[in-house]
């Protein structure tokens, strides 16, 4: 999605994702990739620290409330890269599928918070939905009472009664409804704290500043999506550095996790 495409761009784009295993292509179903010239200043804000060291953004895996779930954003920068490349020597390839991987490796560890997003979004719309029918009822009864409540038929009593009960019913559906939100609202803020697989990679790693390379020490996601880039587009350089997170990779743990 986004700006134009060039041949070039989704040559890059697939070759990228055929470097990864059908499972891992099907954890990142219903996250675009979107081109874009440049990141807007709203964007940039978001995803870099201020004073931030790595202020030039080639690509970002990016979550926000309007892009319905998340997107990984693909900039012009990123297709330009050049003097660099990924991989070994013998067999070079273009370092712009080092970053593309990077940033599917974001969308991959930070799958279960879209399910949560998704499971989130569910669950509020039933509970509107189941709200104001409950709201509708409970207006229906007191109508029906008041308006009998001087001198209320047998009919009457066993109508409020049955509304009662129904009301009674749909309060504790709602009162469940609510107490999950809450649940996936405070689940959702400890993914937010670091991500399962980000979590289990530091600590196969042992310490962070083990991470292959500089920007990957700057946090467990970072660690995470630098270490599964390298698994798919450097493996033998990933093995000389962590040997034991390069083993992790390949027993498909960062999938279980």
């Amino acid at each position: 999605v986004g700006r134009q495409w060039s041949p070039e761009a989704i040559g890059l784009l697939y070759s990228a994702l055929s470097l990864l295993s059908p499972e891992e292509v099907a954890r990142l179903e219903g996250v675009p990739f979107h081109r874009a010239v440049a990141p807007s200043k709203a964007l940039k804000r978001r995803v870099v620290p201020a004073g931030g060291k790595f202020s030039i953004l080639e690509a970002v895996y990016s979550e926000n409330a309007n892009e319905q779930g998340g997107q990984i954003f693909v900039f012009d920068s990123a297709l330009k890269i050049t003097g660099r490349f990924s991989g070994e020597p013998e067999d070079p390839k273009p370092a712009s599928l080092l970053t593309l991987l990077h940033e599917m490796g974001h969308a991959l560890a930070r799958q279960p918070v879209r399910d949560l997003i998704a499971k989130h979004t569910t669950l509020y719309e039933e509970f509107e939905s189941n709200r104001q029918a409950y709201n509708a009822l409970l207006d229906r009864r007191n109508q029906v009472y008041n308006t009998h409540r001087d001198n209320p038929s047998d009919k009457v009593i066993a109508t409020v009664k049955k509304m009662d009960d129904s009301l009674t019913e749909m309060n504790h559906t709602l009162e469940k409804a609510q107490s999950d939100l809450v649940s996936i609202k405070a689940l959702n803020q400890a993914y937010n704290q670091g991500t399962p697989a980000a979590r289990a990679l530091i600590k196969v790693m042992g310490k962070l500043k083990r991470a292959p390379t500089i920007y990957g020490r700057t946090g467990p996601e970072e660690a995470f999506a630098e270490c599964f880039a390298l698994y798919h587009l450097d493996p033998r350089a990933l093995k000389r550095s962590v040997p034991e997170v390069y083993d992790w990779f390949k027993r498909g743990e960062h999938l279980r996790a």
